[in-house]
């Protein structure tokens, strides 16, 4: 009997522990996923794999509109946070990265976009690419109801400011066509300190809105899942063929300097598996995420 109850305190114990290892991992974001285990390509093939919705968030200090959508976004991915994963590309502002004019070049022969505005899984809703927020909420839902024909799995490492990314990708049904595997590095909690990159608020002068009398502009506004870098190239690195059927499997190494402005305790890995189409990555398939120096598993 002693024994029993000594097994199930360790139990307890355990349970409590992971507790508040995820508790931590979402006390800044509400959709960050951490899971730990050993990987090798032989564990990539699996009956089943998480499906998980990408966000290409598209925005920028100087769009007035920015909080109020993001707000709705952030409620939408509170009602699923360990399937909703959200990469924010900055626009015409100090924390905007070369990946955003590339995508937008790329894909709004599917309808312009007008800032901000959102990428759910490059995928179109009522013909167009760019996603207003009155449409978020069925995108996603919509995108959840698919199967996951592939999953994901990721293991970083950091040596001073280098990184190390091992990514792995495993599929349980044939995927007709080229895919690719797209990595970007996330920062959370980034606060601008300048003035004239405070955060653009059209709703100082709303009673209605949690942003009231918030100032305009908010110069305490946190960023959130802002894409600091695309880590693979730009349109992702093509998954060897072979591995595109069921039980099929890939593997990839990547290193990065890391910038000296960056905090690594606030790092994220992103990595997405999609169709290549005329050399352009879209129609996501699955996506992961895991927080710089741990591992992220299917």
């Amino acid at each position: 009997m002693k024994k029993n109850i000594l097994i199930l305190t360790c139990f307890a114990a355990l349970a409590i522990s992971c507790q508040k290892e995820d508790d931590s991992l979402n006390s800044t974001t509400s959709n960050r996923v951490n899971e730990n285990a050993n990987l090798d390509e032989n564990t990539a093939a699996r009956a089943g794999y998480t499906k998980r919705v990408l966000v290409e968030e598209f925005v920028g200090t100087t769009y007035g509109d920015v909080p109020e959508v993001s707000r709705i976004l952030n409620n939408i991915v509170a009602t699923n946070p360990s399937k909703i994963i959200v990469a924010s590309h900055h626009n015409g502002d100090v924390l905007e990265s070369p990946q955003t004019d590339l995508l937008v070049n790329a894909l709004t022969t599917y309808g312009t976009t007008a800032y901000p505005t959102s990428l759910i899984n490059r995928n179109t809703v009522n013909g167009f690419r760019f996603v207003g927020s009155s449409n978020y909420q069925t995108a996603i839902n919509q995108e959840l109801n698919q199967a996951a024909p592939c999953g994901i799995a990721i293991s970083s490492t950091l040596s001073k400011n280098t990184v190390t990314i091992d990514v792995y990708e495993g599929f349980n049904a044939k995927v007709q066509g080229t895919c690719n595997i797209t990595v970007y590095l996330v920062e959370d909690n980034i606060a601008l300190s300048s003035p004239a990159n405070y955060q653009a608020n059209n709703f100082n002068n709303n009673a209605k809105s949690p942003f009231y009398h918030k100032g305009n502009p908010m110069n305490e506004y946190m960023h959130q899942h802002v894409v600091k870098a695309c880590i693979s190239p730009s349109m992702g690195t093509q998954i060897k063929q072979a591995a595109l059927v069921s039980g099929g499997s890939d593997h990839q190494t990547y290193t990065y300097l890391l910038p000296e402005n960056i905090n690594t305790n606030n790092c994220y890995i992103v990595a997405f598996i999609s169709k290549s189409n005329n050399g352009i990555a879209d129609q996501v398939l699955n996506a992961q995420i895991a927080k710089l120096g741990t591992t992220g598993t299917w």
